[in-house]
């Protein structure tokens, strides 16, 4: 939904939930970044393309579902630190974003049901980190 594309890009830009007005940079940042990440996730491109439809991405995907899309903005708060913060997320294209990976299991996924608390989503922000080859690890509560 727009409200968790919305959230995960409070995450990114580490905005107050009131937050009105972002400033021209931050607002480039926040397009640039979802761009490049949706241009590296693979289903989210096949969605783009209609050969899949939302139904399918959320029941076998975890990229689909809003905590995820706030794991991803925690971890985009991260790696936009980066001078090649845009070849990091290459790496989106090598994750195995099925909810039934074992990358996921109790961390965002719980016997096959996705976690909706901030426990899961930090977890899943250092699985991903992680995943990408950083040693970095979000540790502020989400």
């Amino acid at each position: 939904t727009l409200n968790g594309v919305a959230d995960a890009t409070r995450h990114l830009l580490r905005m107050r939930p009131k937050t009105k007005s972002i400033a021209a940079e931050k607002q480039r940042l926040a397009v640039e970044f979802w761009n490049r990440a949706a241009a590296n996730i693979p289903q989210w491109s096949l969605l783009m393309e209609g050969k899949m439809t939302t139904a399918e991405m959320r029941k076998g995907y975890v990229h689909a579902h809003t905590n995820m899309l706030n794991a991803l903005g925690l971890v985009g708060h991260i790696v936009a630190r980066r001078e090649d913060w845009r070849d990091v997320l290459a790496g989106l294209q090598r994750v195995d974003w099925r909810k039934d990976s074992p990358l996921w299991r109790d961390k965002i996924v719980m016997d096959g049901r996705m976690l909706k608390n901030r426990l899961g989503i930090k977890r899943a922000a250092n699985a991903l980190l992680a995943e990408l080859g950083l040693g970095e690890r979000v540790e502020e509560a989400v």
